[in-house]
């Protein structure tokens, strides 16, 4: 009973923000659970009429994505390795598994940059690998099928924490 733009996901050349909602929202469905308190209210002026819209509002509602400042979602924004990259740690996050990051440093990526730490934890578990010459690729798009491959990574690091 999945949409067909879902469906179709893992053959997209890139991602954009509502696939990365949906994927979050339809696989790691179980999250909800461990949300104390999920957002409720929260306006959002571009997702009405969105195939994920209800997707979009779980993964928001979870605390995984946020709308930008101007209250729009961008349900069309290309997703890149950096935002994938701040979406998989706020679910690791969920499930308690930030402290997982081995010694693996992105050669790309400054140690002054303000994701850097969060990066180092995703790339850490297993969930993004690098590229390569170890480099991480910030502004790389994510494709359908690498999304899903790290959605899958996430899905079985939910399932190993027990919680």
């Amino acid at each position: 009973d999945l949409p067909e733009e879902y469906r179709l996901l893992e053959q997209k050349p890139m991602i954009v923000r509502e696939d990365l909602a949906a994927l979050i929202a339809i696989q790691l469905e179980d999250l909800g659970k461990r949300v104390e308190e999920p957002l409720s209210g929260v306006i959002m002026i571009d997702i009405d009429g969105s195939w994920a819209e209800d997707y979009i509002r779980e993964a928001v509602a979870w605390r995984i994505m946020e709308p930008f400042q101007n209250h729009a979602f961008r349900t069309d924004l290309e997703v890149s390795r950096m935002m994938f990259a701040e979406a998989a740690y706020r679910v690791l996050e969920l499930i308690e598994a930030t402290d997982g990051a081995r010694n693996m440093h992105p050669t790309d990526v400054s140690s002054a940059h303000y994701l850097y730490d969060r990066i180092l934890v995703v790339v850490g578990q297993g969930i993004l690998p690098l590229g390569p010459r170890d480099t991480f690729g910030l502004l790389d798009p994510v494709s359908g099928r690498e999304a899903m491959a790290a959605v899958q990574r996430l899905v079985r690091l939910v399932r190993s924490s027990g919680n």
